[in-house]
């Protein structure tokens, strides 16, 4: 809990979520594995267990240190945190889960750009860092490395599955976030996650107070059905434009669609990998809604890992997301929108690709590509 300007953790929680505690507890669960087996008959079979166990904590990293000095708080490092958090999970929690870890995120985001109004040194800033970089993935790490099945039924010996404790530790961290959101020093700038506020507003069908003018415009959002292309999807559906959610997931993208008011979203399966299956989502867009006035370029994936550790899979998948997802994508729409003589593209990057991240190799590349393409092909087509 955080009193008096102190963050107060329980030296046996602190473990028990650690790193250490993580990876010895999965040696652990290995040994037991080959004890029921077979694979070990010893009478010593505890022995090997606790000594697999204490292997694990040896040789696993401690938590990250994050210092509380206002100088050391990166924002952007955060984000790419939260980022690979959420990536972390999808598709491996429950649905309130993953809710109340997206509320968490959105908070937090919400929360960022206004940092630098706390004071030098702010604890609250501390909290913010440390639950983005320390204890949020120290809690979905324990829990996404459990089998599905074990993590929804088995019962621990407090009587709780790790679907309950992972949902208790999220709804305890919601709440901190939010304690920190609504003392934010701009009047509660940004109480309770300014972005998912923005989505659910949208899909009440509310307006933002400013005209973006977008009713009536045509947009297609690729990488739409989640994370921060869902948050767009949702926000353009709300202003009155009419969305295609251009995605590989077509269950997630239709499950957005029923969030937006009636009629403004479509899902349409697209690989952005694939130039046949953007060319047919453009297509589809033009015949169906009349042309393409906005393209979004969301779709993006990476994985976080040392690039002389990485296999040639993940260097050559980011590439064909990140990099050729948006070559296709910006190709796709050029002509119809100079052909009508309207149109805005807009492209996610990263400052990943301006400076170069640390674990992202590959992602840093591909990034500065698309901000340096971006640049180029507006020169030429204006």
């Amino acid at each position: 809990m955080f009193q008096g300007g102190k963050i107060e953790v329980n030296p046996f929680l602190r473990y028990l979520y650690s790193g250490k505690n993580i990876v010895g507890g999965i040696l652990a669960i290995l040994g037991l594995l080959l004890v029921f087996t077979g694979a070990i008959r010893s009478v010593f079979w505890p022995v090997v267990v606790g000594v697999m166990y204490g292997i694990g904590a040896l040789l696993a990293p401690g938590p990250p240190k994050v210092a509380a000095g206002g100088t050391s708080f990166d924002p952007e490092s955060i984000r790419r945190s939260l980022q690979r958090q959420l990536n972390i999970a999808y598709g491996k929690l429950t649905p309130d889960l993953e809710a109340k870890l997206q509320d968490i995120a959105d908070t937090i985001m919400g929360i960022l750009p206004h940092y630098a109004d706390f004071p030098p040194g702010s604890p609250d800033l501390f909290v913010v860092g440390r639950t983005a970089t320390d204890y949020l993935p120290s809690a979905l790490q324990a829990y996404v490395s459990l089998p599905r099945a074990y993590a929804t039924l088995h019962k621990m010996q407090n009587g709780k599955t790790a679907d309950q404790i992972l949902g208790e530790q999220l709804t305890l961290l919601a709440a901190k976030m939010n304690e920190v959101a609504e003392r934010s020093p701009r009047q509660r700038a940004v109480p309770r996650g300014e972005v998912r506020r923005l989505a659910a507003g949208a899909a009440a069908g509310r307006r933002l107070d400013v005209d973006l003018g977008l009713d009536g415009r045509v947009a297609i959002v690729t990488g739409g059905a989640s994370n921060l292309g869902r948050a767009i999807t949702l926000g353009f559906a709300g202003e009155g434009a009419r969305v295609v959610i251009a995605d590989v997931d077509e269950q997630q993208a239709k499950k957005v669609a029923t969030e937006a008011p009636h009629g403004t979203v479509v899902a349409r399966h697209t690989d952005v990998t694939d130039w046949d299956s953007v060319s047919s989502t453009v297509q589809f867009t033009q015949s169906s809604m009349g042309g393409v006035d906005i393209l979004i370029n969301c779709a993006g994936w990476t994985v976080d890992r040392l690039f002389v550790e990485k296999p040639r899979a993940e260097w050559e998948r980011e590439i064909a997301i990140d990099t050729w997802g948006f070559i296709n994508s910006v190709r796709a729409v050029l002509d119809p929108m100079m052909q009508r003589g309207y149109g805005r593209i807009v492209s996610i990057g990263s400052d990943a690709g301006r400076i170069g991240e640390w674990r992202e190799a590959v992602y840093s590349g591909t990034k500065a590509s698309v901000i340096a393409m971006s640049k180029a092909i507006a020169r030429e087509v204006g």
